[in-house]
């Protein structure tokens, strides 16, 4: 077997962290043209475990996924949609990319292949802060700084499991030629 790999002199850029709506193929459609259109960006959509229990090495980690719940659900109820709000994570692969994905510059990739994101309104906004405590003045940027801080908390109670315990999963969408296999029959 062969491998080949390439070995950058810096590390890899940290994705921006945002929050889209699929809730119906369209969305799906149009999230899955954006991924397969842009040069620039890296897509990749994960599920949040909010069970606190399991997270049980971080107290801050775990009270923190115990509220995502509730912050999601009343997003879904005061935007009027059938779906919880999905997590995606964008990161900037272009060669001269920076040690941060542009959460705003990732957000309007988005937004111009008509993906459905939870735009900056003040309603999210108060949600999101009352909720989840983040700070930030408008919507994109609150959720990015949440999500990377949550995601760093992450990586670090990942490297305290049990091997062959537990396992996470992603599914970067760049790659998928349509929606088909996530249809129901």
């Amino acid at each position: 077997t062969e491998f080949l790999y390439t070995v950058y002199s810096k590390p890899e850029t940290k994705p921006a962290v945002l929050l889209m709506w699929l809730n119906n193929e369209q969305d799906f459609d149009n999230f899955l043209i954006a991924t397969q259109k842009t040069k620039k960006f890296s897509f990749m959509v994960n599920q949040a475990i909010s069970n606190p229990s399991f997270w049980s090495g971080n107290s801050a980690l775990r009270s923190v996924m115990a509220s995502l719940p509730l912050a999601m659900k009343l997003l879904k109820i005061l935007n009027k949609k059938s779906g919880y709000p999905v997590q995606v994570m964008v990161t900037d692969i272009r060669p001269d990319a920076g040690e941060f994905t542009d959460p705003i510059e990732a957000e309007k990739e988005l937004i111009d292949n008509n993906v459905d994101v939870v735009l900056n309104n003040w309603l999210d906004l108060k949600i999101l802060t009352m909720f989840l405590g983040i700070s930030g003045n408008s919507v994109t940027t609150g959720i990015n700084q949440f999500g990377l801080a949550v995601y760093e908390a992450i990586e670090k109670e990942q490297e305290g499991w049990k091997a062959n315990f537990y396992s996470s999963s992603s599914l970067n969408f760049g790659s998928l030629a349509s929606h088909y296999p996530f249809q129901q029959e």
